[in-house]
Parts: C-alpha cells; structure tokens; sequence
C-alpha cells in the first residue's frame, strides 16, 4: 500500500511550505476585496504552494498548477478564492505532509480481486488521501486494473466544461469542511470498505430451481428530492458502478456513481484501496458523509451548496453491470441466461449482508432474514449501459428475495419502467410466479422479436398474468 502512497520528498514539500506559510490572513485583508490585485496576488500563492509540491512529484509537470490557479482566477468569487488559498489549501498541505505517518499507523491495506476483506479508514486519513489525489501526487498502479487516484483529469480540462467546476466544487466543499473540522482529528468513526466475493455455484439450474418466495418489491416514482442518494438513512444505496470504482468522477463522468462519489468525497477513498471488481464481486461501504448537493445530470450537473454539518446516509454498495452499449448487441446478448446469471450473482453479491458466509462473512446466511433492511436500487446497468431496465428491475428483484432484502425500486424518469412498474405489476407476477425460480424460468424464455414482432419483456410476461 505504501508504494501508492507519495514519495517522501513529497511529504517533506508540503511540510516545508506549511512552515514558509505566512499567518493566516483575515478576508479582506492585502488591498480590499473588490480589488483586482487582491485575485491576483492569490493566484500567485497558489502556484508556488502547488508548484512546490508538484515539483518534488514528477518534476516540471504543470497540468495541476495551471488547473488551480485557472480556477481560482477565472471561477471563484473573492470569498470562494480567499478559502482556497487561506483555508482549503493549508488544510490538504498538512494532510499531504502526514499521509504515511497515518497510513502506517492505520495499517492500510489494498482490497486486491478474489478476496474479501475489509479495511478500516479512519476519517483523518481519509483526508490526508484525498489531499493527495487533489493535488495528484499518488503514484500509478502497478497494473491497468485499479482506478486512476488523481483529481489531475479534472484540473487539466477546468476551464472547458461546467460539469467538471461542479464536481471540483463538490470536493472543494469537502476539503473545507476538513478545514471547519481542524482534518477530523477528533473524528473516531472510520469509513469502511468491504470487498465481497461471492462463493461459487448459484449457476443456472441454481436459480431455474429456486423455491425461494419473490420478496418485497416497493415501486417508488421519481419526484422533487427523491432519489437512491438520499434514501432513509437505514436504507442501503446501489452505486450503479463501473468495475474500476468511481467511473469518471474525476473526469467528465456525470451520471449516477460520479454524483454520489462528488457529492460523498470520502466514498473516492476505496478507488485508491480496490482492484477492479470481477464478476461475482461488489464493495460495501459504510459511514461516508454527505458534504454538497447538486442538481442536474450528466452535461446539465452543477453544483448546488454545500452541507454544514454534513449529512449521513446509509452505506453504499458499489456492483458494475454488463455494458451493452451496442443496441445490437444488446438486444442480442443481455437475454440470454448466460447474461442473466451474471447479472444475478453480481446483484446477489451486493444485496447479501457483508456478514454472510456466502460473500466472505462469518454468518449463517438464514441468520437474522428478518431484520436485512431494504435495499434502494434502480435502473441499474440502463442508459448508457444500453440495459434494459424492466429486465433490470426483475433480475434484481430475484436476486433481492434470494438474499432476503426488500427492494426499494427508484424509476428515476425512464418511461419503460416509470410508466409501466407499478405495485399492481408486482402483485400480478408474485401472485403468477410465487419463486424465484418460477419468474427465472419466465424470463429465461423471453424473446424480445416474439413471433417476429418486437415486444417489451412486460408486455411479453403480461400474455401470461
């Protein structure tokens, strides 16, 4: 974990700049805040501060310090450039210059493909990391299959796109708040990341077989404040992931997981602990905080206001779909059980409680059924996935009875399943179905091109309700 982590030149750089640091200044101190000498003279503080740090990383390389000091000079208000430099910047040097000082006493360690562990971060550390991916001076993998840690993506196309200033504005709102919070050195609670591994068999005869009942399945519509984000904070959150945690949040990504990562900094964390997710694989979350909230979405995001205090949320659990981004392909190839199965083991994996001996745990998978709380979840693996979302929602729906979770499922605006999924749906097919096994077997004959016309997997279950 360590060889991840910057070299000590680095921690030393950021040292010796916080002890060169004049005493930090009030706001509207050095020539009055409408005067434009007084931007001017930040933007100068921040590329020597970044420029001292960067240097000791890779040399002469400039992407992050033109990034900032653009930022600060073209994006921030007076208010907004007086925290960067004042306030946000000092707080990310100390975290930068105590890394390895807190990953060794932390006992840091990687969530490596076909194991499951879990790791402990405490939130102090979980700021120092961040720092160091906000000024970009962790080092690379080793391999092609562990996430990129390094906001650099961001700083080197900040002045070309509103969606990247939004998701730099979300995790400007947390490093502020480490700053209100003096770095969270008095903060106790460590964020969790469990790697889940699902045991082998569940194969196709598995689920065709399946005499477990069909579970609870509650539609919820899209509306004003509702989403799997802000779900009850009981309530466990389905991160539509990509198999490298994290997705594009630190680039132009802007869809379901690089929101909740933007708006739940702390969540970015386990793209520095985790390699890619295999296929019967899935990571847990818990105790992240809620630090901004945005509207919009993917081109449209931007960012809303930050949150004092912060707010806390149930765990997340990040599971990756198959991508049919081809329509052809996708129509093709999702049907099959082969496709199927996948899907369900993924989703099996995710809604299983990290406790289960059937992912890694040390419990008896009937222990407790009842008190498995739901799971908020939605069009996984859809847009631009190319999913099919009523397929989607029933696939979850079996793996979420197999794991004895109830399934609270957001429609989000897609007219395929905001239109058509509704609770009498669910009463018709529990009520035709009954098992697992039975609507497996259902689906498993689908065919989308039914008699040479093409039909939707509702309408074409619909002929038997």
């Amino acid at each position: 974990m360590m060889r991840r982590l910057p070299d000590e030149e680095v921690t030393r750089a950021a040292e010796q700049v916080l002890i060169r640091a004049p005493a930090r200044r009030q706001q509207g101190e050095g020539g009055g805040e409408a005067d434009a000498g007084v931007k001017e003279e930040r933007v100068q503080a921040v590329e020597r501060i970044v420029r001292a740090v960067r240097r000791a990383h890779d040399g002469d390389d400039d992407v992050v310090v033109r990034g900032m000091c653009s930022y600060v000079k073209n994006w921030c208000t007076s208010e907004s450039s007086f925290a960067f430099v004042e306030e946000i910047l000092p707080a990310a040097l100390r975290g930068i210059a105590d890394v390895r000082r807190l990953a060794a006493e932390g006992e840091l360690d990687l969530l490596r493909e076909g194991r499951a562990a879990c790791v402990q971060v405490g939130r102090q550390l979980a700021h120092a990391l961040l720092s160091c991916a906000l000024f970009g001076v962790c080092k690379s993998a080793a391999g092609f299959d562990w996430p990129y840690f390094s906001m650099e993506p961001l700083w080197r196309v900040v002045d070309n796109y509103d969606v990247v200033r939004a998701k730099i504005a979300c995790q400007l709102a947390y490093h502020h708040e480490a700053f209100r919070r003096d770095n969270f050195v008095e903060d106790s609670q460590p964020i969790r990341f469990t790697r889940k591994v699902l045991v082998d068999g569940f194969d196709e005869e598995v689920w065709l077989n399946s005499t477990t009942p069909l579970g609870e399945f509650r539609v919820i519509h899209h509306g004003a404040n509702v989403s799997i984000g802000t779900a009850p904070n009981h309530v466990l959150r389905a991160d539509f992931a990509n198999a490298s945690l994290g997705g594009g949040v630190w680039s132009r990504g802007a869809v379901q997981e690089e929101i909740l990562f933007s708006e739940e900094p702390e969540l970015c964390v386990g793209m520095l602990l985790a390699q890619d997710l295999g296929d019967r694989e899935s990571l847990h979350i818990d105790h992240s905080m809620r630090y901004s909230t945005t509207i919009g979405y993917s081109a449209t995001l931007q960012f809303a206001k930050p949150l004092h205090p912060p707010e806390k949320y149930g765990p997340v659990i990040a599971m990756d779909a198959i991508e049919f981004r081809d329509s052809f392909r996708a129509d093709k190839t999702q049907y099959t059980t082969h496709s199927m199965v996948r899907e369900l083991c993924k989703s099996l994996c995710a809604f299983l409680p990290c406790e289960s001996a059937l992912v890694g745990g040390d419990r008896d998978d009937a222990a407790e059924a009842s008190l498995i709380p739901p799971v908020a979840t939605g069009n996984w693996g859809c847009g631009a996935f190319g999913g099919d979302p009523q397929l989607k929602a029933l696939l979850q729906w079996l793996s979420a009875s197999t794991a004895c979770r109830p399934i609270d499922y957001y429609t989000h605006t897609d007219a395929r399943v905001a239109n058509r999924l509704d609770d009498d749906l669910v009463r018709r097919m529990r009520s035709r179905y009954a098992t697992v096994g039975g609507l497996f077997t259902a689906l498993s004959q689908f065919d989308p091109h039914h008699h040479g016309r093409a039909i939707d997997l509702f309408d074409w279950l619909s002929l038997a309700l």
